[in-house]
């Protein structure tokens, strides 16, 4: 899959931000075209998550895919294998992850990642910064972060994969 840089994910957060009364619809559109997904956004694991967290998990699954779209021009829908191929992996890193905090715990996924800017973009989105003033995501709980984590980075993942056929 091409790379996807900060000033994709940027313009397509601001196409987002500016058709804010067409979300529904592009989300509903992101759905039919890559059913699998969907299912995983519905998954026994988003079950721990509150609804808002499940409604920003499909905010950053919609960035997430309309990026990689937006690089790749078409990309093919994702399989159940390659996603469950990809989310064990992700699953097994998490458990080798080191570290206190959520950020330390994440770099181990950053060594020798491809899409970076991606997953630098899904990590920033799950840390509270108390002094930023404009993101209040005092919703995301700590149980919340790592699943949701690993949860957009298999999508990442099974998106790169799909796109490399």
């Amino acid at each position: 899959m091409k790379i996807v840089n900060d000033q994709i994910i940027d313009a397509v957060i601001e196409s987002l931000d500016t058709l804010e009364d067409d979300y529904d619809r592009q989300l509903t559109d992101l759905f039919k075209r890559q059913p699998v997904i969907a299912s995983y956004l519905e998954s026994e694991q988003t079950g721990i998550l509150s609804d808002e967290e499940r409604d920003f998990l499909e905010y950053l699954t919609l960035v997430i895919c309309k990026s990689v779209e937006k690089a790749e021009k078409k990309i093919e829908a994702v399989s159940e294998a390659v996603l469950e191929e990809v989310e064990e992996l992700n699953w097994d890193m998490l458990e080798r992850a080191k570290g206190q905090t959520f950020s330390d715990r994440m770099d181990i996924f950053f060594e020798n990642y491809a899409q970076e800017d991606l997953l630098a973009f899904v990590e920033d989105s799950l840390v509270h910064d108390p002094d930023d003033d404009e993101a209040n995501m005092e919703f995301l709980t700590d149980e919340g972060r790592e699943p949701m984590f690993v949860m957009l980075k298999t999508i990442i993942d099974a998106l790169d994969k799909t796109a490399g056929k």
